[in-house]
């Protein structure tokens, strides 16, 4: 697990900002932007596929189980980067960003309100655009708290 260097804002990404995907070097591949590592975050949510990109909605219906998985990157990002993926996203009228906890402290996480998952594809272990190192990762984690 990476430490971090400095305070200050987190960001917790599943889709299209991880490394490796199309946004990342635009918005995250710099160097006053620290990777703290992988995590996975657990409460009523739910992935879906978009095809391009995903969404992860929140569930308080009590249909999606509290201990639903999204797999993700964390970053330390100064504030004029947290304003640039605010933008991107849409936030607040398209993606609405929340906090969730990660072993880094809290992060933000954007949600996708009013999104109908039962017309979208789900990635049942919250996993987006899977790559080999996040499957191993996901299943190291899962292990550890089934003990």
């Amino acid at each position: 697990m990476a430490k971090e260097k400095a305070p200050g804002i987190r960001v917790f990404v599943y889709g299209t900002l991880k490394r490796g995907h199309g946004n990342h070097s635009w918005f995250l591949d710099r160097e006053d932007v620290d990777f703290l590592g992988r995590a996975v975050v657990t409460g009523p949510y739910r992935m879906c596929d978009l095809g391009y990109f995903p969404a992860v909605v929140r569930d308080d219906s009590g249909d999606t189980p509290d201990d639903s998985t999204i797999v993700g990157e964390v970053y330390r990002v100064p504030p004029e980067v947290l304003d640039a993926l605010d933008v991107l996203e849409g936030h607040p009228e398209w993606y609405h960003r929340e906090q969730v906890q990660t072993p880094w402290k809290r992060a933000w996480l954007y949600f996708m309100p009013g999104l109908e998952t039962k017309d979208a594809a789900i990635c049942e272990d919250g996993i987006w655009s899977e790559t080999p190192e996040e499957r191993e990762f996901f299943e190291e984690w899962r292990s550890g708290t089934e003990g």
